[in-house]
């Protein structure tokens, strides 16, 4: 009997160390946000014919930071999160922050998001939280830290990666839409008027979400340029100038291919699959 009550004690013991290298819950708070860097790309410096719905220029996004856990990432249960070599994308926030951004095949989060948190700032990663199935609108996450349900997971220290050789990284592509005239109403949008409208296609090589912007919507960038040419669209640091109209064809040309703005997406509840790309601002990196 005293064998016994030892080795409980022993147990109970090694249980409670256990639980101590496991941070406990905490609450943090603000902003997080996911945003990518357009890939820079080679541009024709001739005027080019583009027919309504057709690509004006295509190329790939990049996360801001990309990382793989050197170990499987465990929580207080020993159940696995996200597999040891998983990449994951840095997202924006107060705190080192990284998200996987497929579907999973392992842990309590199989087929969601999981994100992980140095809430310390100790570099490694210490808290945890699921958001949302991973799917078509995997380049989307944007939210409050006080929002979501962290759970403790069991430190885990990150290799950093090339963010160029990301696994599946968005197709992203600029397409012109139509030439507004008349105050034409589309189901998306209440614009119409004397204007161009673009619209960008992001996601997989074979399925991209459609990324628009009313005309009218006063919050940059604008996807919609004067149809009293010659006239210029300047977007994510793409200048575009408008020089001709033929029925429903334009010709134009690229003065300037995209470069320097970081984009976020946010999806538009809408009964499409559709999203609208904003300007990035929020700060915060893995380190």
């Amino acid at each position: 009997m005293k064998a016994l009550r030892l080795t409980c004690l022993a147990v109970s013991a090694s249980a409670a160390a256990a639980l101590l290298a496991v941070p406990a819950a905490a609450q943090l708070s603000g902003p997080y946000e996911l945003s990518w860097d357009i890939v820079p790309t080679e541009v024709p410096a001739q005027d080019f014919w583009v027919k309504e719905q057709g690509v004006v220029i295509e190329t790939r996004l990049r996360p801001r930071g990309l990382f793989a856990p050197q170990a499987d990432i465990l929580d207080a249960a020993g159940v696995v999160q996200v597999p040891k070599g998983s990449q994951m994308v840095q997202v924006q926030s107060a705190y080192p922050m990284a998200c996987n951004v497929n579907k999973m095949a392992a842990g309590i989060a199989k087929s969601k998001r999981v994100c992980v948190i140095d809430s310390d700032r100790d570099g490694a990663m210490d808290m945890a939280f699921a958001n949302g199935a991973g799917g078509d609108y995997w380049m989307t996450l944007e939210s409050d830290l006080s929002k979501v349900k962290l759970f403790p997971i069991k430190p885990a220290t990150m290799d950093t990666l090339d963010p160029a050789t990301m696994t599946d990284a968005p197709y992203f592509s600029l397409n012109y839409q139509r030439i507004l005239d008349g105050g034409i109403q589309i189901p998306l949008t209440q614009e119409g008027g004397n204007m161009v409208r673009f619209h960008f296609k992001v996601g997989r090589e074979k399925r991209r979400e459609w990324m628009v912007r009313e005309c009218r919507e006063p919050t940059l960038p604008s996807q919609c340029a004067s149809a009293n040419f010659p006239s210029v669209l300047a977007i994510a640091g793409l200048e575009l100038e408008l020089l001709e109209r033929r029925k429903e064809d334009v010709r134009m040309r690229i003065l300037k291919p995209f470069g320097g703005q970081p984009v976020k997406f946010t999806e538009i509840f809408d009964g499409y699959n559709s999203g609208s790309l904003l300007y990035a601002t929020s700060p915060g990196q893995v380190e």
